[in-house]
Protein backbone atom coordinates (compact mmCIF):
# COMPACT_ATOMS: atom_id res chain seq x y z
CA UNK A 1 0.00 0.00 0.00
CA UNK A 2 1.37 3.44 -1.00
CA UNK A 3 1.47 6.16 1.35
CA UNK A 4 2.55 9.03 -1.53
CA UNK A 5 0.12 11.66 -1.68
CA UNK A 6 -1.99 11.71 -4.62
CA UNK A 7 -0.46 14.43 -7.23
CA UNK A 8 -2.40 17.37 -7.59
CA UNK A 9 -4.19 18.72 -10.92
CA UNK A 10 -0.83 20.13 -12.33
CA UNK A 11 1.31 17.51 -11.63
CA UNK A 12 -1.35 15.14 -12.99
CA UNK A 13 -1.12 17.08 -16.53
CA UNK A 14 2.14 17.40 -16.39
CA UNK A 15 2.92 13.77 -16.16
CA UNK A 16 0.47 12.93 -18.59
CA UNK A 17 2.68 15.43 -20.74
CA UNK A 18 5.92 13.95 -20.18
CA UNK A 19 4.28 10.47 -20.69
CA UNK A 20 2.62 11.33 -24.07
CA UNK A 21 6.18 12.98 -24.91
CA UNK A 22 8.05 9.90 -23.91
CA UNK A 23 5.47 7.42 -26.20
CA UNK A 24 6.59 9.89 -29.06
CA UNK A 25 10.25 8.99 -28.61
CA UNK A 26 9.66 5.33 -28.31
CA UNK A 27 8.05 5.78 -31.40
CA UNK A 28 10.46 7.67 -33.06
CA UNK A 29 13.12 5.15 -31.54
CA UNK A 30 11.58 2.40 -33.07
CA UNK A 31 11.23 3.32 -36.54
CA UNK A 32 15.07 4.23 -36.72
CA UNK A 33 15.51 0.95 -35.20
CA UNK A 34 13.68 -0.48 -38.19
CA UNK A 35 15.52 1.53 -40.59
CA UNK A 36 18.05 0.01 -38.90
CA UNK A 37 17.40 -3.42 -39.08
CA UNK A 38 16.78 -3.13 -42.71
CA UNK A 39 20.01 -1.42 -43.75
CA UNK A 40 21.97 -4.52 -41.73
CA UNK A 41 20.04 -6.75 -43.88
CA UNK A 42 20.95 -5.07 -46.95
CA UNK A 43 24.30 -5.25 -46.20
CA UNK A 44 24.12 -8.92 -44.74
CA UNK A 45 23.02 -9.84 -48.20
CA UNK A 46 25.74 -7.96 -50.37
CA UNK A 47 27.90 -9.34 -48.07
CA UNK A 48 27.01 -12.96 -49.06
CA UNK A 49 27.15 -12.20 -52.77
CA UNK A 50 30.74 -11.03 -51.69
CA UNK A 51 31.98 -13.96 -50.34
CA UNK A 52 30.22 -16.08 -52.89
CA UNK A 53 31.89 -14.45 -55.54
CA UNK A 54 35.55 -15.24 -53.91
CA UNK A 55 34.30 -18.56 -52.58
CA UNK A 56 37.28 -21.12 -53.49
CA UNK A 57 35.01 -23.97 -55.43
CA UNK A 58 34.70 -21.33 -58.19
CA UNK A 59 38.22 -21.37 -58.85
CA UNK A 60 38.11 -25.62 -59.25
CA UNK A 61 39.32 -26.33 -62.36
CA UNK A 62 36.70 -27.91 -65.10
CA UNK A 63 38.13 -31.44 -65.05
CA UNK A 64 38.20 -31.85 -61.46
CA UNK A 65 34.95 -30.95 -61.38
CA UNK A 66 34.39 -32.94 -63.94
CA UNK A 67 36.10 -35.91 -61.72
CA UNK A 68 33.28 -34.78 -58.69
CA UNK A 69 30.00 -34.88 -60.66
CA UNK A 70 30.82 -38.20 -62.22
CA UNK A 71 32.16 -39.33 -58.74
CA UNK A 72 28.62 -38.23 -57.49
CA UNK A 73 26.32 -39.46 -60.32
CA UNK A 74 27.83 -43.00 -60.38
CA UNK A 75 28.21 -43.18 -56.08
CA UNK A 76 25.94 -46.41 -55.16
CA UNK A 77 22.68 -45.51 -54.47
CA UNK A 78 22.80 -42.36 -56.29
CA UNK A 79 19.74 -40.44 -57.17
CA UNK A 80 19.46 -39.63 -60.58
CA UNK A 81 18.45 -36.47 -59.55
CA UNK A 82 22.15 -35.61 -58.40
CA UNK A 83 23.04 -34.38 -61.98
CA UNK A 84 20.19 -32.37 -62.14
CA UNK A 85 20.85 -30.64 -58.64
CA UNK A 86 24.29 -30.00 -59.60
CA UNK A 87 23.51 -28.60 -62.93
CA UNK A 88 21.15 -26.06 -61.09
CA UNK A 89 24.24 -24.47 -58.85
CA UNK A 90 25.30 -22.22 -61.00
CA UNK A 91 26.39 -21.93 -65.05
CA UNK A 92 29.41 -23.22 -64.81
CA UNK A 93 28.63 -26.51 -62.91
CA UNK A 94 25.77 -26.51 -65.98
CA UNK A 95 28.42 -26.47 -68.47
CA UNK A 96 30.55 -28.90 -66.63
CA UNK A 97 27.74 -31.12 -65.79
CA UNK A 98 26.26 -31.36 -69.64
CA UNK A 99 29.72 -31.74 -70.97
CA UNK A 100 30.49 -34.77 -69.16
CA UNK A 101 29.25 -37.88 -70.25
CA UNK A 102 30.65 -40.04 -68.06
CA UNK A 103 28.68 -38.56 -65.49
CA UNK A 104 25.35 -39.54 -67.24
CA UNK A 105 26.74 -43.13 -68.34
CA UNK A 106 24.72 -44.76 -65.08
CA UNK A 107 21.63 -42.63 -65.16
CA UNK A 108 18.74 -45.14 -65.66
CA UNK A 109 15.31 -43.64 -66.66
Amino acid sequence: MSYAPLPTAKELASTRARIAAQRVEIEGLEAQAARLREKANAVRHEMAANEAYIAPIRRLPFDVLAQIFVLCATALGASPQVLRTLSSVCRKWRDVTLATPRAWSKVVH
